[in-house]
Order: structure tokens, then C-alpha cells, then sequence
């Protein structure tokens, strides 16, 4: 049995929608949602027995087992009609972990394989035909607890203009910037401008899926996933959902995701930018535009203003001066000058970017 980690390479890549087309997959065992296993690992460190680890992950889950308490994800409102979810019962699950870890309690492959079959079982499917175990660990720092482990890992990408729009239009804007800090700023340009090449230095073999193909084109694409983990096509491929209910996606999400959109679009937001910014984005990623077969959107070179700040490093600095936030000011500088000082870090090599599904 295979290990795979998927996670998103940018910021709104899809890698929670690539996941709902895994779901009742008859060969892939797969927990409903984002596991962040280094925090999960950590919390049970300490904990003596298989039956306490089992405990610990249904009071830390308990989303998993009564969906409705997932209005994060809108696992609430699953199903064509948005009135349905999902319920595992919780003693079927601890009865099948502790059977199937036994006294390996400090096992991690063996702790994360035997929590998603348990799962899996608990969900009424045949483990005996699994193949495959998939965590979405979502971000990659969250791989380095388990990377002395064997996994291949299939990573989503995007657009990175549009992948950048999405993500402040989403989180900044919408919420009116009243959970949104200069951190999560740097956060998310720092992961949309290495977190690619990042990845590439854990020497693990990497499959990158651009959303874009997903929706496009996406009988090949998971075609493409089902050969290169030597699994079974199924069409069930092509259905978002969990627990085989319509998912409609993330409650951040500003309409209701229809599953696999053949006429899926990009939205670019111009007045998030200066042309600078698109320039300084396109020249640090150019290895990634060319071998991703991403557009090119600067019309001339705009070297001599790559040391200016961002349009919305402005922004941000601006809405906190309104607010007299002085630790956010503080650090609205202190990310802008973190970002000087990488600009001229090496780009990765054209040839090390990871094959695309």
C-alpha cells in the first residue's frame, strides 16, 4: 500500500477540490478534509496507548464523524439540494484503529495508514481493495514531521496573477482585512513564489496538476493520476464531492462550485497591482511560466522599480495606519524589507520543476 501527500503549491490552487474527485475512489482511503499531521503526530507524542490515540483523533476530527459542525468547508450543506451531510460513527472507528494498530504506537506510517483504513471502514467501504492512502496535508511545512518516510505527493498549481488575486479578494477584502495581517501577506507571496521549489528538495517524486487542467481538461488529467499511482480509472473521478455528496466548495468561496467547469476561467484583478508587481512576480517565476505553460502579462521591463513596494503591501500598510495599528505598521515594513532582500535569489532551474499531470 502507497502513501501519497497531496497539497497546493499557491494559495486557492484547488487542492480541496482535487480531493473531492478522489472521494468513494474504490482504491483510495482518504480522510474528509485537511489533516495536518505534524500538529496530530505532536499531540500524541506522549500517549501510551492505541485506544488514546484513537480518542485523541475523533476529539481533535470531530468534524469528520458529524459534518455538520464543518461550516469551514460546507460539509453542512452537501448534496444537490445543499440540505444534506454525513455522519461515521465514532465507536466503529475506535473498535477498527485499535485493532488494526495493535501496540505499534510509535509507528507514524503505520499510526497514519491505520487511521485512514479504520476510517475508511468506519465509512462502510471495503478496505481490502485500498491501494492508496492520501493526506491532504494542505501546506508543506507540515511534511516535515513524516519526511524520512517513503510517499509520492501530487501538488496543484495555478496561475500564480490569478492564484494571488484569489487569495486577497478571499481572505483580505471580503472580510474587510479584519483577519488579515502583513504575516499572512508574506505567507502566501513567499509560498506562491518558492514554495515550488521548496518542494522539490524533499527528493520525493512530485506531480504537479494545474487547477486549470482539472476543470479543462479533466478526463486526461486524472487518467494521468490513476497511471502514475497505478490505480484504477473509475468515474467517479470526475464527481466533486464528499462522502458521494455534492460538495459546492469553502464557505470563503464568493459563488457556489459546480464540480468540474470545462469553461473554468481565471480572474484577474488589474486594481490589486501595479504592472510592476505582475512584472516583478513573472521574472522571479519564469522557469515555473515556461515549464507550466502559464501567459506572460508584462508588455516591457520594469527592472529599474523592482525595489518599490507592492500595490497592496501599500494597501495593507495603509488600513492599518487608519487603525492605528502600530505592531501591524511595524511589521508591513519589516516583511516589505524581508522581501527586498530575497529578490535576488536564484530562480529554480527550468529542468528541476516536477513533471505535469
Amino acid at each position: 500500500m502507497k502513501l501519497v501527500i497531496i497539497l497546493a503549491s499557491m494559495s486557492r490552487a484547488g487542492i480541496d477540490f482535487f480531493q473531492s474527485l478522489l472521494d468513494r475512489h474504490t482504491q483510495i482511503s482518504q480522510l474528509p478534509g485537511k489533516f495536518f499531521i505534524d500538529e496530530f503526530l505532536h499531540s500524541i507524542k506522549n500517549i501510551e496507548t492505541a485506544e488514546q490515540i484513537g480518542e485523541k483523533f475523533i476529539k481533535d476530527h470531530e468534524e469528520y464523524f458529524d459534518s455538520k459542525i464543518n461550516l469551514r468547508e460546507r460539509h453542512d450543506k452537501l448534496g444537490e439540494n445543499k440540505d444534506e451531510s454525513f455522519y461515521v460513527n465514532k465507536f466503529d472507528f475506535l473498535k477498527n484503529f485499535t485493532k488494526l494498530l495493535g501496540k505499534d504506537i510509535k509507528d507514524k506510517k503505520k499510526i497514519i495508514f491505520s487511521i485512514n483504513l479504520a476510517y475508511s471502514k468506519a465509512s462502510g467501504e471495503d478496505i481490502s481493495k485500498k491501494k492508496i492512502i492520501v493526506i491532504n496535508v494542505h501546506h508543506l511545512h507540515r511534511i516535515e514531521s513524516i519526511a524520512d518516510l517513503e510517499f509520492e505527493i501530487l501538488c496543484t498549481t495555478r496561475d500564480p496573477i490569478a492564484s494571488f488575486t484569489s487569495y486577497v479578494k478571499h481572505w483580505g477584502i471580503k472580510n474587510n482585512f479584519s483577519n488579515y495581517n502583513p504575516w499572512k501577506f508574506y505567507y502566501h507571496l513567499n509560498r506562491c513564489l518558492y514554495g515550488l521549489a521548496k518542494l522539490t528538495m524533499l527528493k520525493k517524486k512530485i506531480m504537479v496538476i494545474r487547477l486549470e487542467d482539472l476543470h479543462k481538461n479533466n478526463l486526461l488529467v486524472m487518467k494521468n493520476v490513476c497511471r502514475n499511482l497505478n490505480i484504477n480509472y473509475e468515474k467517479e473521478l470526475s464527481i466533486s464531492s464528499y462522502h458521494g455528496k455534492k460538495w459546492w466548495g469553502d464557505f470563503i468561496s464568493t459563488k457556489d462550485l459546480n464540480g468540474v467547469n470545462p469553461e473554468f476561467e481565471n480572474k484577474i484583478s488589474q486594481n490589486l497591482f501595479f504592472k510592476k508587481d505582475i512584472f516583478f512576480i513573472e521574472k522571479k517565476l519564469k522557469n515555473f511560466y515556461q515549464k507550466y505553460d502559464y501567459p506572460i502579462r508584462s508588455a516591457r521591463n520594469y527592472s529599474i522599480f523592482m525595489f518599490l513596494p507592492f500595490k497592496f503591501e501599500l494597501i495593507l500598510l495603509f488600513k492599518n495606519i487608519m487603525k492605528l495599528n502600530f505592531k501591524h505598521i511595524f511589521f508591513c515594513l519589516y516583511f516589505y524589507l524581508i522581501r527586498i532582500l530575497r529578490i535576488n535569489k536564484n530562480d529554480l532551474d527550468l529542468n528541476n520543476y516536477p513533471i505535469k499531470m
